[in-house]
């Protein structure tokens, strides 16, 4: 139960992130940012799919999960990200 409501916080999280970041959005500016170059900003900022990946490791290790759990979650929330991001918001 835990690793399924850590997945759909993340999930919930990773479409937020990537919907604040779109044009015409409060943080949009970030998309235009230099910093962490093209290459990153797929899984940083760009692709709710690979967010959930690379946001996903920080937030395990943030809230104390075991290495063995966040592998367990991250593909759930992939799955879960993938299923919002497509059936419910139409992207």
């Amino acid at each position: 139960m835990t690793l399924l409501l850590f997945s759909l916080s993340l999930s919930l999280y990773c479409i937020g992130l990537k919907m604040a970041t779109e044009q015409g959005m409060i943080l949009h500016f970030v998309t235009k940012s230099k910093w962490y170059g093209k290459a990153w900003a797929k899984p940083i900022i760009s692709c709710v799919y690979c967010m959930s990946s690379v946001h996903g490791i920080i937030w395990g290790i943030a809230f104390g999960l075991e290495a063995k759990e966040i592998i367990f979650a991250i593909p759930i929330t992939t799955a879960i990200t993938g299923y919002l991001a497509e059936r419910i918001l139409k992207w």
